[in-house]
């Protein structure tokens, strides 16, 4: 029996000691593209490697743990990270891309000067060969696509793509100009490596994508600039369990678009979409992102494929805009995207539709303020969100609590865009949304409801509960494709599955700019049971009698240094509301507050419901020299029995 111990532990130091030896191997390899050496060891800052192609010739060898860091204001022009075999790193022991240094993030940029030689077509048209199919520039000028032959040199369009050719359009010789575009597909791509970070990095260019997550599992792509002159920004596809967070994917689209007319394809700026989440692609989280001037979505998420569907999908706390594009900045889920949830999202000065379908997805807490109509189309398109059966069924999908607002078609949709071939759209609830002075430039139509007619295969669909208010007309409501316009409390009488709309001004605290609800507001207990339990700010649903419409419950209005204190959430109701110490307020640099507080987490939130600061409160002081002048609210959580406490305070 001792002897059988003795083995036992025998194996277990062995087991031991071969574990610790694989994490001893563990190493930090160092990047500097002005003052490494490829014929370094690496291991050092002093002794560091030079090229990407050193890294990608080694990274065979990386194990579990490893780390590849690149100097701080360094660019890395024309190289790659790529690897067809790639080792993977573990959950707890990933293989990390980072940055060391100071300055601003290493840069990794594919876009690179090309050495062309023209063919003088006739009439102005030049040609060069390429394998590239997305963005061109001459010049360091992004030129302009167009999306026909035929067209180039029209309406302020520089270039066309086909058949291997670039044609450009110049009434001079262009050999004498530069001309860059992508050298690569992808700017960062390791295809079946599992369990790789890539933090801190900026990372431009793809004739494809700048990062492309290829059956891949377990990324964590955390504080990097994505997208800048790419096609687009991160792909996904095959792949589970991937993060993506705290990333700015700015497209840097500024071409003119302003000759085109809408009979033109709008989307051949060659820029697509910020992230596309594509088929067989599972539990993808993506938070804290900021999204910039994509020429298609923001954020995608599509497959036909029934055998590949696309599924748990977490997208919160992002910003979408693209203010300078005159088709795009969406977000989007379609075809067999299932089981995902969308919230906290600001939405806002985009120019096309937010297009939602799957099955059983929740979309809540999101702003949508500002949607144009794109004059690249000939139809209306700065619609709030739209419910449409492409080519998959479209079922079982919850829409509540959303703020829709200033839109120049249509606030919410739900409609067939299949007449040929109708998918079935079912089953889909639309609750609790407040759609404010939507519809203003297609007759103040807020919403429009198109239940089964000509065999649409469209039905036992609900819209309740919610807000609807326009600034210029009662008659806001559209029943079926070519309905009569109708005020709220008609509109609530053509349909059992419509009910309990109210047609009232929301009594917002300001507009533009704080859609948060004011004493006596309509929107006040007025909301049916929601699936979600916090609204934007986090405060708990229900915060009253019953759930509030739109995205924020109801708080009582609490002055300068009031708190209040919520009960447990069975019994949703103000147990008291008391003087805190907090001073100076007005601040300057620092708030200080009670001793109570310490060791427990804040967040101060804007009048607007954007989180400004984080952090724990580990002496009574919060240093707030960065906020602007302004009112504040600051929010502790922690573990003394409170649920939430909020203080106001002035920025001076």
């Amino acid at each position: 029996m001792k002897m059988k111990n003795l083995i036992v532990i025998k194996y277990f130091i062995v087991f031991a000691v071969m574990f610790l030896s694989c994490e001893l191997k563990a190493t930090v390899y160092y990047v500097d593209a002005t003052s490494g050496s490829d014929s370094n060891n690496g291991t050092s800052a002093a002794s560091a490697w030079k090229t990407l192609t050193k890294v990608n010739n080694t990274s065979s060898s990386f194990v579990a743990g490893d780390s590849i860091l690149f100097k701080q204001g360094e660019t890395w022009k024309g190289e790659r990270l790529f690897a067809i075999s790639h080792p993977s790193g573990t959950s707890a022991m990933p293989i990390t891309y980072s940055s060391y240094g100071s300055g601003a993030k290493p840069i990794i940029d594919i876009v690179v000067d090309k050495s062309t030689v023209w063919t003088d077509n006739g009439n102005n048209v030049w040609s060069t060969p390429t394998a590239n199919y997305q963005r061109f520039f001459r010049n360091g000028i992004e030129m302009l696509r167009a999306g026909d032959i035929n067209y180039l040199g029209s309406y302020g369009t520089k270039c066309f793509v086909g058949s291997g050719l670039l044609y450009v359009y110049s009434t001079t010789d262009p050999s004498t100009d530069t001309f860059s575009w992508a050298k690569y597909s992808e700017a960062i791509s390791f295809k079946e490596a599992d369990y790789i970070n890539i933090v801190g990095l900026d990372i431009r260019g793809g004739s494809s994508t700048s990062v492309k997550i290829y059956n891949n599992e377990g990324w964590v792509v955390e504080n990097c600039n994505i997208g800048f002159n790419a096609g687009y920004g991160c792909v996904v596809k095959y792949s589970s369990n991937i993060t993506i967070k705290n990333c700015s994917f700015d497209s840097n689209l500024a071409v003119d678009q302003s000759q085109l007319p809408g009979s033109i394809r709008n989307t051949q700026t060659g820029c697509t979409d910020g992230i596309l989440v594509s088929a067989g692609s599972h539990y993808i989280t993506i938070e804290h992102c900021f999204f910039k001037n994509w020429g298609h979505a923001s954020f995608g998420s599509d497959t036909d494929d029934p055998l590949n569907k696309i599924s748990h999908i977490t997208f919160r706390n992002n910003e979408l805009t693209s203010p300078d594009v005159l088709y795009g900045g969406r977000m989007g889920y379609s075809g067999y995207s299932e089981d995902g949830e969308y919230y906290n999202n600001y939405i806002h000065d985009i120019s096309v539709a937010n297009q939602l379908g799957g099955s059983r997805n929740h979309f809540h807490h999101n702003i949508i303020d500002g949607v144009l109509d794109s004059p690249l189309k000939t139809d209306k398109i700065g619609i709030g969100i739209s419910v449409q059966n492409y080519n998959v069924q479209v079922r079982d999908n919850i829409i509540e609590n959303n703020l829709i607002a200033n839109t120049e078609s249509k606030g919410f949709e739900i409609y067939s865009i299949n007449w040929d071939k109708p998918n079935e759209l079912s089953g889909n609830i639309f609750r609790n949304n407040i759609i404010y002075n939507c519809g203003t430039k297609e007759n103040n139509i807020a919403i429009q409801f198109h239940e089964d007619k000509e065999g649409q295969n469209i039905y036992n669909n609900t819209v309740t509960n919610n807000l609807i208010y326009s600034i210029s007309s009662t008659q806001t409501c559209l029943y079926q494709f070519n309905g009569t316009l109708c005020d709220v409390a008609t509109f609530n009488t053509l349909n059992s599955n419509i009910s309990n709309n109210i047609g009232a001004y929301p009594l917002f605290v300001a507009t533009p700019g704080d859609f948060h609800l004011q004493a006596g507001s309509p929107a006040i207990d007025a909301g049916t049971q929601a699936l979600a339990t916090v609204d934007f700010d986090g405060n708990d649903i229900p915060d009253g009698v019953a759930t509030d419409i739109g995205v924020y419950e109801y708080q009582l209005n609490v002055g300068i240094n009031d708190v209040m204190r919520h009960s447990d959430p069975a019994a949703n109701k103000i147990l008291n509301s008391y003087k805190f110490l907090l001073f100076p307020n007005p601040a300057t640099n620092q708030v200080f507050v009670s001793d109570e507080f310490i060791n427990e987490d804040y967040q101060i939130f804007s009048l607007s419901g954007k989180v400004v600061k984080t952090g724990r409160l580990d002496e009574n002081s919060i240093a707030v020299p960065g906020l602007k002048s302004g009112i504040y609210l600051i929010k502790f959580t922690g573990e003394k029995g409170r649920k939430s406490e909020v203080m106001k305070f002035v920025k001076k």
